[in-house]
């Protein structure tokens, strides 16, 4: 965290799941292809077949009723000797499959025992279902043959012992001591136990048949989605760190050295799709409550200066500021300003095309000489009907907004705004009205909104924090140092809507003109007593 930002600007969650929602897109790109690589793998891989055969655990003859621990450790200890490789080499031999390692087959199965039951299932997995089962087969009948040799190993390792310590007695002539007694009767305990042992695991069913394995496809694919997941978020914030996002909208002011004009939530989906302004489709809702905020601010900080011409820029394309330039010329109009709203974007006009203006000459026609101001002027009505009137909008003067849009741009675009002409018009729409509005081309990649800086007042900048990195800050802030008009502040667009909630009185609140006043007020009442206001 750099010295700009302090502990209070940290990255709240909303911040990360606003990264996230931007570049979802490379989550989505992982996952799907995650997904569809599991499903390839899965269709050309080979056929997987599963076969089981089982074996019967007996407990021992003559032995206890064992407890359920000892019970269950005895299962799982027979689990684990039939793992064992001695076992699995044999099964193999056995079996006569070729082209079998002996780490290959035990890869290949597994040895389980439910809890409530004495039976050993082996199962095992293979391409052809044939093989599967003589291979699961071969496991279990090596097993059950296996099993018993343990025990008379045991047995026969004990009177080997046993024996030689008699022989050792009878070679010193302690025949008669009672070691030698209790020795002799210890070999006939355990001549009679060999005797009668018998096998404590039976092979009670074969592998008759074999099934695909269910589910791999399945499984495969939520892994890879699992996966494709993890991958997608840990590019996403690691192209964050790379690109050393800004974290607030303070830092920005901060490295400007700029007041904040507004901070403004992203427009509804429905207006951005529709080129529609929130002064005009929704004057009472919260974001056009912004703009007359807007409005205020860069009233109370143009106040002494009195700059009559401002121009709008922005650091990059994308960032808002045609839109922030047309709501904020309707709330200036509104409030009985003469506002002339000019569209020097030449490279991307777009006021014409939020006021539904159609293809008309502009400012550069007239700079040209092929038409005059007059010509190019158009008329945007901003009044409010009775149902859309905002209090706040009216001061008492006529509304009067008029929009110039861009006309057909000439070639020498950079050029352009170095004509002495265009000098000339700019000052006689400034005489002619309160204030002008120009929509520049962003500042950095190109040159045009510089130009314009040596012949306007003032510059308002409209910033995207959400996708403004700290090197296009800094490279904001030298461009801004080579501009010589005064810069009034800065606007925030596309910002976490915080203060919508406040907002809510206005949705709710009588506009002033209703034809019923006392009902108003007896509701304005009942919300005071409710602690609503």
């Amino acid at each position: 965290m750099t010295p700009e930002t302090s502990a209070a600007e940290t990255p709240t969650l909303g911040h990360y799941l606003t990264i996230i929602r931007q570049r979802q897109w490379i989550i989505f790109v992982l996952m799907t292809t995650a997904a569809l690589g599991a499903v390839v793998i899965s269709l050309l891989g080979h056929r997987q077949y599963s076969a089981s055969a089982e074996v019967l655990l007996k407990p021992q003859a003559g032995a206890s009723t064992p407890s359920a621990v000892t019970l269950d450790r005895a299962a799982r200890t027979e689990a684990r000797l039939a793992r064992l490789p001695v076992v699995a080499q044999r099964a193999l031999r056995a079996a006569q499959v070729p082209g079998r390692s002996l780490e290959s087959f035990l890869a290949s199965t597994t040895v389980s025992i439910a809890p409530d039951d004495d039976i050993l299932t082996f199962q095992v997995q293979d391409p052809k279902p044939r093989v599967a089962m003589k291979l699961a087969t071969a496991y279990a009948r090596q097993f059950t043959i296996f099993r018993p040799e343990i025990d008379a190993r045991s047995v026969a390792l004990q009177r080997e012992s046993v024996e030689a310590r008699i022989h050792e007695l009878v070679k010193r002539g302690e025949t008669t001591s009672p070691l030698y007694a209790t020795l002799v009767n210890k070999d006939l305990e355990l001549q009679s136990e060999q005797a009668a042992q018998t096998t404590d695991a039976v092979f009670v069913g074969a592998a008759d048949t074999a099934e695909r394995v269910s589910g791999r496809l399945l499984r495969a694919v939520m892994l890879a989605l699992g996966l494709g997941l993890i991958l997608g978020i840990a590019a996403v914030f690691g192209l964050e760190a790379i690109q050393q996002p800004v974290r607030s909208v303070r830092e920005i002011g901060s490295r400007l050295g700029l007041p904040l004009l507004a901070s403004l939530p992203p427009p509804r989906p429905e207006l951005a799709r529709g080129n529609g302004l929130a002064t005009i489709d929704e004057p009472n809702g919260p974001n056009a409550e912004m703009f007359r905020v807007l409005r205020f601010n860069l009233d109370f900080f143009n106040l002494r200066q009195g700059a009559g011409t401002i121009l709008i820029t922005s650091p990059l394309p994308g960032d808002g500021k045609s839109t922030t330039a047309a709501n904020l010329a309707v709330v200036l109009a509104r409030a009985g300003q003469r506002v002339v709203l000019v569209d020097l974007d030449l490279r991307h006009p777009s006021l014409a095309r939020i006021f539904d203006v159609r293809e008309a000459p502009g400012i550069a026609d007239v700079v040209l000489g092929r038409a005059t101001v007059t010509d190019v002027l158009v008329t945007v009505d901003v009044s409010q009907t009775e149902q859309q009137l905002n209090p706040a909008d009216v001061r008492g003067a006529a509304a009067s907004l008029l929009l110039m849009p861009s006309g057909v741009a000439p070639r020498d675009v950079g050029e352009f705004f170095a004509r002495e002409h265009f000098g000339h018009v700019l000052a006689g729409l400034s005489e002619a009205a309160d204030v002008v509005l120009i929509d520049s081309s962003p500042l950095l990649g190109v040159g045009d909104a510089r130009s314009l800086s040596t012949q306007v007042d003032a510059i308002i900048v409209v910033t995207q924090p959400i996708v403004l990195r700290r090197a296009m800050l800094e490279e904001l802030v030298g461009v801004l140092r080579t501009c010589p008009a005064m810069k009034l502040g800065y606007v925030a667009t596309h910002t976490e809507p915080t203060a919508v909630k406040y907002y809510d009185y206005h949705r709710r609140a009588p506009t002033g003109l209703s034809a019923r006043p006392e009902a108003d007020n007896r509701s304005d009442t009942g919300e005071r007593q409710a602690g609503g206001s």
